[in-house]
């Protein structure tokens, strides 16, 4: 738990989350999560975000507390009305007399969630609020990755309290600025948050990021993971990036093996593009959580699929994480095939359908052999190896 000042007349008031095995109950956390909310105290008191998830209500309250007295918040900026910043709303409004602001679609979850109706108040982009001296300004983000999504921007220390948005996974462990902390490892799992919650939503980050060009960020104080101040630049390019779809000359290689066979030429590939000077990174998908692979996959130009056949069908984890590709609307790639069978092959055919509705383009040839990696099954995949190396461009 850590209450820490981050700019004149605002506080942040955190805690880590080391407990929850699946965000949303579908993307891992092996390393934890942070949940933020931030504190604003002039003439009258807002708390920027409505809390955290009702599971940790109990520690979250004491951690406020130790910060405010809550009959003196007056205002509770719904940002996103998402449970996990939201389960405390309720607490929260019989704690207190604050008006609570929202977007005019956050009201309406707000009654839907929690049967709030009064001193609830809606805002647009437009909006302000001033708290004496400080301003906060309002904008809406639809669909960056719920319809209520809004950020609030506070204009004396130019800070944007950005919800969702530029949030990672990751605990902070009693750390809060991005200078504090290893950048590379918070940067990583921004990217894996963004594809893995925003990234459907692609394109309305874009535009929320268009809108955001002409005001002049000091801090980004996001609801999960650090606040970035140092290294703002970073954050804001790797959203632009993704937020564009820009893909790197990298290659993904995604594989499931029962007894080996498939893994052994999943292995031999990998290996050769390593040899040209690609960057490759290989899964095990048997093992390996989607969560993982659709991050690796979102900024590459070629993934590489390996797939045994299994009952006359498409080995199942193999198809699961294909499944997820089509759910997160990863359009666009370019793709190959390879795996083993024993009887029966063809077991590829139901992930190129799914792959062909997102326009993916099937690098050729399909490697696709009975039992074990012979000579000749090596043979095909170069002439792969090859025809991939065509398709991106010598490194």
């Amino acid at each position: 738990m850590v209450v820490r000042k981050i700019a004149e007349n605002v506080y942040y008031v955190g805690l880590d989350d080391n407990i929850t095995e699946f965000f949303e109950g579908i993307w891992p956390l092996p390393y934890g999560v942070s949940y933020n909310t931030y504190l604003i105290e002039d003439n009258e008191v807002a708390l920027i975000e409505p809390g955290v998830k009702k599971e940790l209500a109990a520690k979250y309250l004491d951690e406020l507390e130790t910060a405010v007295s809550l009959p003196e918040i007056d205002y509770i900026i719904v940002n996103h009305n998402e449970p996990d910043h939201s389960g405390t709303l309720p607490l929260l409004y019989r704690l207190t007399k604050a008006k609570i602001i929202a977007s005019k679609f956050g009201v309406n979850l707000i009654r839907s969630f929690y049967n709030i109706s009064e001193r609830v108040t809606s805002v647009g982009s437009g909006d302000s609020l001033k708290l004496g001296k400080t301003e906060l300004k309002f904008i809406t983000i639809p669909g960056v990755h719920w319809p209520d999504s809004m950020i609030t921007y506070e204009t004396n220390n130019k800070i944007l309290f950005s919800s969702d948005v530029f949030g990672t996974f990751g605990s902070l462990r009693g750390c809060v600025f991005d200078s504090e902390l290893d950048l590379a490892f918070y940067i990583e799992e921004a990217k894996r948050y963004f594809v893995n919650i925003i990234g459907k939503y692609a394109e309305s980050a874009a535009r929320a990021l268009e809108g955001l060009k002409n005001i002049k960020i000091e801090i980004i104080a996001p609801a999960h993971g650090p606040v970035w101040k140092e290294y703002i630049d970073s954050i804001m390019n790797l959203y632009r990036n993704l937020a564009s779809r820009v893909s790197r000359d990298k290659i993904t290689i995604i594989y499931g093996t029962m007894y080996g066979f498939t893994e052994e030429l999943a292995m031999y590939i990998a290996s050769r593009l390593a040899e040209k000077g690609f960057e490759v990174e290989v899964f095990n998908g048997v093992t390996e959580h989607p969560s993982f692979t659709i991050s690796s996959i979102w900024d590459s130009k070629v993934v590489i699929i390996g797939s045994p056949t299994y009952d006359n069908d498409a080995f199942l984890p193999i198809l699961t994480h294909v499944i997820y590709i089509r759910s997160k609307l990863i359009k666009d790639k370019k793709y190959a095939i390879f795996g083993s069978f024993g009887w029966s092959g063809k077991g590829y055919k139901k992930i190129q359908e799914i792959l062909a509705e997102l326009g993916w383009k099937l690098i050729e040839p399909i490697v696709e052999f009975q039992g074990r990696t012979t000579a000749e099954v090596k043979g095909k995949a170069d002439e792969l190896v090859n025809n991939i190396i065509r398709e991106v461009g010598e490194v």
